[in-house]
């Protein structure tokens, strides 16, 4: 964030400089604040998310993003195990997170624990679970 911005303000601004998208439709998701879920720093992220139509799929890599990609996802659910797979070309990144609950049961974003992980960083993976399942792709 620019100290002269509001977070939404922000996150337009991110997506247009590293995806070349200005959505209608941004939302915010969750406030992802556990103390620990980057062992760097204390980070606090505000996720948000849009849906765009295919032709704003081209991907325009920006200033601190040069190899950023569109993923396709796949998720499969047993019980409360869910596992997400994310690929592009040759590129495969997958999780497996356990669901203690929903994002209005959990209090900051906590409504999935990682089991495994390969290739997403620190929490990312319950921050894109959570996009998920306010999507409706994990019911």
């Amino acid at each position: 964030m620019n100290p002269d911005e509001t977070v939404g303000a922000a996150a337009r601004r991110e997506l247009e400089e590293e995806a070349g998208i200005q959505p209608e439709n941004l939302v915010q998701l969750f406030t992802f604040s556990t103390p620990g879920r980057d062992p760097r720093t204390w980070i606090i992220t505000v996720a948000h998310m849009a849906i765009v139509t295919d032709e704003h799929l081209a991907v325009r890599a920006g200033d601190d993003a040069e190899d950023a990609q569109w993923f396709a996802i796949a998720t499969s659910r047993r019980n409360d195990v869910v596992d997400i797979t994310l690929t592009h070309a040759d590129l495969r990144l997958s999780t497996r997170l356990w669901q203690t609950g929903t994002m209005a049961q959990a209090p900051d974003g906590e409504a999935y624990a990682i089991l495994t992980n390969d290739g997403l960083a620190f929490d990312h993976a319950k921050i894109i679970a959570c996009a998920l399942q306010k999507l409706g792709m994990l019911d």
